[in-house]
């Protein structure tokens, strides 16, 4: 995909993504509710679900601005992935996939193409 020296974008964009479609679908599925019968736990699953959204569009945004910490980030995401099912059906399943892919990307980038889960390998002559 998209190559920043430096920097986990892959990770990001999907992410991103990702989030943007959960939130939205959060935010669709809540003006819905609000037309139709509906239970408190539905509205309480549906913001869930929404905020599930925005904590994912805001880890990826501290992801740019902290990529030392990369792998907390991407394990941020992966559980508000996960939690984006409780109200957003995981932004109708595409959201879920996407930011399921990017958190797992974001754990596992190496700022060094060298450097594999923090061993160094050496090189080759």
């Amino acid at each position: 995909m998209v190559s920043l020296k430096g920097w986990p974008s892959d990770a990001a964009i999907l992410s991103g993504i990702g989030g943007v479609i959960i939130t939205y679908v959060g935010i669709f599925g809540l003006a819905v509710l609000m037309h139709t019968t509906h239970t408190p736990l539905d509205i309480l699953l549906e913001i869930t679900g929404t905020i599930s959204g925005l904590l994912i569009l805001i880890s990826v945004f501290l992801l740019y601005f902290n990529r030392n910490r990369h792998a907390m980030w991407g394990i941020i995401i992966l559980v508000c992935s996960i939690l984006s099912w409780a109200g957003t059906s995981g932004g109708l399943f595409f959201g879920f996939v996407l930011v399921f892919l990017g958190g797992i990307m974001a754990i596992s980038w190496s700022p060094d193409p060298k450097t594999v889960r923090g061993i160094v390998e050496e090189k080759i002559n």
